[in-house]
């Protein structure tokens, strides 16, 4: 099973580490405002409450509940709309 979950490469939950997910949403919102699919109005009031989990959060959460073992797990760091892998643990 392959599972692709964003997450944050700084431990700092408050950090602006996960900020690149919030530029394409923004940038497809804003295009969608342009094309008139929905109004400006709406993506003023749009709200959308997100964590992103740190790398060791989500092996700790894994292991521990013990349904699944974790034979290889990938780190990707988001620029623009291309992925770059930075680890492999």
């Amino acid at each position: 099973m392959v599972l692709t979950i964003p997450s944050r490469s700084l431990v700092d939950p408050v950090s602006d580490d996960s900020c690149a997910f919030f530029e394409l949403l923004g940038q497809s919102l804003v295009e969608m405002v342009k094309e008139g699919l929905v109004q400006g109005a709406d993506i003023n009031s749009f709200n959308i409450p997100l964590y992103f989990p740190y790398e060791d959060e989500v092996r700790n959460i894994i292991e521990s509940e013990g349904s699944f073992s974790i034979e290889n797990l990938n780190v990707f760091k988001v620029i623009g709309i291309h992925m770059t892998r930075i680890t492999q643990t």
